[in-house]
C-alpha cells in the first residue's frame, strides 16, 4: 500500500466518508463496506474510536464461522498493519482472539446485570451488543429516575468519595448551600462546607470532619445539632445522617442525607432563653410522674443540681401528706385530661420546706394520648408566711378584742351595780 492509499484513507476519514475510504483501500464491496460502517456505530459508548475502528470487521464475523467473512475480516486487519496502523491490541492479529477481547469488554460494561453477556459463549457479537445496549438504556433510566427521586427529596442528600469528595447532590443540597446547581461535584466536601464546632465560633481540620469519616461497623451513623456553612457567609443548623456505600470493599464512600434545622433551631434557642429567664420553675414528667426537663429555676426551689432531679419522681421532692395530694392531682389529670392548681411543700435536702403554687396540664403525643405532665412551680412561701403572719395578727386582735369586750362588760356591769346601789340609797 503506497503513501497515496494512506493520504486517501485519511481523507476520507476525516471526510467521514467510510463507504468510499474502506472501498478505495480495502477493495470492498459498497455492501460490505455499509455493513461495517453500521456496525462500526454501534459501539460508540462500547469502546474507543480506535478500537472501534479495529474491531468492526469483528462485528460481522457473528459467530466466527462464515470463511468469506473471515477473509474479509483478514484483509481489513491486514491494511491496517500495512498502513502502520498498529492495531489497539495486539491479540488482534488473529480476528477470534478480538472477537473474545470485545466480549470482555462487553462483559464489563453490562455482565453485571446481564447473565447473559456474562456468558457469551455460542453468540454473535450483535445478540451481545444488542443485550449490552439495552442493559445500558436500562441503567441510564434507573439512574435518570433516581436522580430524579434525590431532587424530589426533602432532605439534602450528598454522595462523598473516599477522597472526601463530593461525587453527586441532589437540588436540595444546592438549594441549603445557596450553591448553583451542578457546582458542588468534585469538590472537597470539607473545604466546600467548612462545618462549625457546636457552640464555638471556630473552624476545625479536615481530619474532624464527621462528612468524611467512614461510618461505624454498623453502616450508620447519626449527628445532631451540627453547622454547615452557606453561601454568603450564612449558617444553616443541620440533622444529618451518614450510610456507607455497599459495594463489598472496606470503605468505598457515604451517602449523606442532611435536614435542614435552621428554623427550628430559632425557635429552641427563643424557647430555651425564655424558660432559662422565667422567674417560676418549669418541669415535664412521664407518664409515671419522672421527671423529664426542668430549668434552672425548679432545681434552685428543690435545692438540688440536675442530675439529682432529672429521671426522679417529683412525689420524692414533696414532704408528707402533701406527696399523696401531688399523686392523685396527677393521677386525676392524666386519666381526664384536665388542667390543675394545687398548693402544696417541697422540701430541701437540708430539711426545710417551701410553698409552692403548682399549675400544670397533661402533655400529649401526635395522636392525643396523654404521656406525661407539663407543670408550673411558683414560689409562694413568702405569700404563706404573709398569711401566717396575718392569720396570727387577726388571731392576736380577736384575743384582744374578746378581752377588751370583756374588760367593757365588766366596767359596764359595775356600773349599773352601782348606779342600783345609788337609787337604793336616795330612795
Amino acid at each position: 500500500m503506497t503513501s497515496d492509499d494512506i493520504q486517501v484513507e485519511q481523507r476520507m476519514f476525516w471526510a467521514q466518508d467510510w463507504v468510499a475510504g474502506y472501498g478505495e483501500l480495502f477493495d470492498m464491496r459498497d455492501a460490505d463496506v455499509s455493513a461495517l460502517v453500521a456496525e462500526r456505530s454501534r459501539y460508540a459508548g462500547v469502546v474507543s474510536s480506535n478500537e472501534a475502528t479495529d474491531l468492526v470487521p469483528v462485528a460481522m464475523l457473528h459467530d466466527g464461522t462464515d470463511e468469506a467473512q473471515l477473509a474479509l475480516a483478514d484483509r481489513y486487519m491486514a491494511g491496517r498493519r500495512a498502513m502502520s496502523q498498529q492495531p489497539t491490541c495486539e491479540q488482534f492479529d488473529d480476528p477470534q482472539a478480538a472477537r473474545a477481547w470485545l466480549l470482555s469488554r462487553l462483559r464489563e460494561r453490562a455482565g453485571a446485570t446481564d447473565s447473559s453477556v456474562s456468558d457469551p459463549s455460542g453468540q454473535d457479537l450483535g445478540t451481545v451488543l444488542d443485550r449490552a445496549e439495552t442493559t445500558e438504556e436500562a441503567m441510564r433510566a434507573s439512574v435518570a429516575a433516581t436522580r430524579s427521586i434525590l431532587n424530589s427529596a426533602h432532605d439534602a442528600v450528598l454522595g462523598v468519595d473516599v477522597e472526601g469528595r463530593c461525587m453527586f447532590a441532589n437540588r436540595r443540597l444546592h438549594e441549603l448551600l445557596g450553591a448553583e446547581v451542578g457546582s458542588l461535584v468534585g469538590r472537597p466536601v470539607h473545604d466546600t462546607l467548612h462545618r462549625l464546632m457546636v457552640g464555638v465560633d471556630e473552624m476545625f481540620g479536615g481530619s474532624d470532619c464527621k462528612f468524611c469519616a467512614p461510618p461505624p461497623e454498623s453502616g450508620v451513623a447519626h449527628f445532631y445539632n451540627e453547622v454547615i456553612r452557606a453561601a454568603g457567609d450564612t449558617y444553616r443548623d443541620v440533622d444529618y445522617e451518614s450510610f456507607a456505600i455497599e459495594t463489598g470493599a472496606p470503605y468505598a464512600g457515604s451517602i449523606v442525607t442532611l435536614s435542614d434545622i435552621t428554623d427550628r433551631r430559632v425557635i429552641e434557642r427563643r424557647y430555651a432563653t425564655l424558660v432559662a429567664t422565667l422567674p417560676v420553675g418549669i418541669f415535664t414528667t412521664d407518664r409515671a410522674g419522672d421527671v423529664q426537663f426542668a430549668n434552672d429555676r425548679f432545681f434552685e426551689l428543690l435545692g438540688r443540681p440536675e442530675p439529682d432531679v432529672v429521671g426522679a419522681p417529683v412525689t420524692g421532692f414533696v414532704p408528707g401528706g402533701d406527696a399523696d395530694l401531688v399523686q392523685r392531682t396527677f393521677e386525676h389529670a392524666l386519666d381526664g385530661g384536665r388542667s390543675f392548681a394545687i398548693e402544696h411543700r417541697i422540701q430541701q435536702p437540708t430539711g426545710e420546706t417551701r410553698w409552692v403554687l403548682c399549675t400544670g396540664d397533661v402533655d400529649r403525643n401526635r395522636r392525643g394520648d396523654p404521656v406525661g405532665i407539663n407543670g408550673v412551680y411558683a414560689d409562694i412561701d413568702d405569700l404563706k408566711s404573709a398569711q401566717d403572719e396575718l392569720r396570727q395578727l387577726n388571731e392576736t386582735l380577736e384575743t384582744r378584742i374578746d378581752a377588751r369586750t370583756a374588760e367593757l362588760r365588766e366596767a359596764n356591769d359595775e356600773l349599773e351595780r352601782s348606779m342600783e346601789r345609788l337609787r337604793q340609797t336616795q330612795g
